[in-house]
């Protein structure tokens, strides 16, 4: 679970506007991607044609306001609305959860046959800067959308029951960057070893562990951006800079990228259910 201290330490940086304001400072910017995201999910299946799309799951981890992970539940919901209109009652609706480690696990929208053994509603944490309002799914009338609080080095679905991992700028990065760097006396400091390392390993156990055969991780690749002022992508952290985690000794295929500049993404696939 997330060490109390990591909690603390994330409520501060909420609480004094660290995080919240840099959204809405780039929040032309979050929609000048969303539409260069969603042409590139859609061109590779990633987001499913409409007709496709029953029982289709999307899980993720880290999606703090969730802003992406609605407008993709949206432009799936629009796709299948304008199917002939007795197609468009899927078997099963699509699915997307939108996880983080503060809000509520309110597990209703999700289909029991999902759920581990055990995985119960529970009152979450809510930090300045974060809304239930916005982004709540429910202005979808064929896409079923929620959030819950979840950690995600133990989400609470089954094995083999998700189609996608997003985690743009989420789980894996924020691991990492906790792993490379340390704060001690207010000062900022690279470090070579961290007791804490296997946590990225245990995320992607987790990612591999939900993903069905064939699924995939999406996370960023862009080169060298400023944008929110995190100039390493998710993807850079952990193929460049690590020290003791090698995507590839860990059995996932990391040749496929889409997309270039800000939005290039890179898909990981783990081997074993490719």
């Amino acid at each position: 679970m997330i060490a109390s201290e990591s909690i603390q330490e994330i409520q501060g940086l909420y609480a004094s506007d660290g995080a919240s304001r840099p959204w809405a400072d780039n929040e032309e910017h979050n929609h000048i991607l969303l539409k260069e995201y969603i042409g590139l999910l859609v061109s590779e299946d990633i987001l499913p044609k409409p007709e496709n799309a029953s029982g289709y799951v999307v899980y993720s981890p880290s999606s703090n306001q969730a802003f992406y992970e609605h407008e993709f539940a949206r432009h799936l919901d629009n796709a299948i609305s304008k199917l002939p209109k007795n197609s468009r009652k899927l078997n099963k609706p699509p699915l997307f959860i939108a996880a983080d480690v503060f809000g509520e696990r309110k597990l209703g929208f999700v289909d029991r046959i999902l759920l581990k053994l055990g995985a119960q509603n529970r009152r979450g944490r809510f930090v300045p800067g974060f809304s239930r309002r916005r982004f709540t799914g429910k202005d979808l009338r064929y896409v079923k959308f929620g959030k819950i609080s979840a950690d995600a080095a133990h989400i609470p679905l089954l094995n083999d029951t998700v189609d996608v991992v997003w985690d743009r700028l989420g789980a894996l990065w924020h691991a990492q960057d906790s792993r490379i760097y340390q704060t001690k006396d207010g000062e900022r400091t690279m470090r070579f070893y961290d007791p804490g390392d296997d946590l990225v390993k245990r995320i992607l156990g987790e990612y591999e562990r939900v993903l069905k055969p064939g699924g995939c991780v999406v996370v960023d690749a862009y080169k060298l951006s400023a944008f929110l002022g995190t100039p390493n992508s998710t993807f850079d952290m952990l193929n460049i800079f690590s020290i003791r985690v090698n995507l590839r000794e860990l059995g996932w295929d990391v040749s496929n990228f889409i997309g270039e500049g800000n939005s290039r993404l890179a898909v990981l696939k783990p081997i074993q259910k490719s």
